[in-house]
């Protein structure tokens, strides 16, 4: 399985045992050593992997079953996540399943662009797009959704949503 944008290793510590191979790929070095620490602390039965790149310009000819996206859609303009889930299909064979984590707005699309939070203390910019969306979006690059669901609600205008897709090839 491919974890694109690990982090910390949060999700694969998880799931770590579950499979025999884990790549993690994150921009942040300092995220991937922590990755590797708390993966190394857990699993020596499966083979560990991480790579500190950008997720959508990294490049393996390596394809697996899994794939994970968890919440770092909102962060890729439009651009990126077309660029980023084509990437996905390659990463892909015909039974591979794509899975994403994403927060989504619940009416419309939401674009934040160098909004201030006061929360954060910081600007940042955010897509956050509809269900619609995401599902077009993972359907224009090959892949097939399977199951959708809600996870939570935390803002009156957005909410955590999970989505699992399978590939999709043409026949002809």
């Amino acid at each position: 399985m491919i974890d694109l944008g690990c982090g910390d290793g949060r999700h694969l510590v998880e799931i770590a045992n579950s499979f025999e191979r884990i790549t993690g790929v994150d921009f942040a070095p300092e995220l991937i050593a922590l990755a590797q620490r708390k993966l190394n602390a857990i699993s020596s039965r499966t083979h560990l992997e991480f790579h500190a790149a950008d997720i959508v310009e990294f490049n393996t000819t390596e394809q697996f079953d899994l794939i994970l996206l968890s919440g770092l859609t909102p962060c890729l303009d439009d651009d990126q996540l077309e660029r980023l889930l084509e990437k996905t299909a390659k990463l892909a064979h015909p039974q591979s399943r794509l899975l994403i984590r994403t927060s989504i707005s619940l009416d419309k699309r939401i674009d934040l662009i160098n909004y201030f939070s006061k929360e954060l203390g910081t600007l940042y910019t955010a897509y956050y797009r509809t269900k619609s969306e995401i599902i077009e979006d993972a359907r224009h690059a090959g892949w097939t959704l399977c199951e959708a669901a809600l996870l939570y609600q935390h803002r009156p205008d957005t909410a955590i949503w999970w989505f699992e897709f399978t590939r999709t090839f043409n026949d002809s």
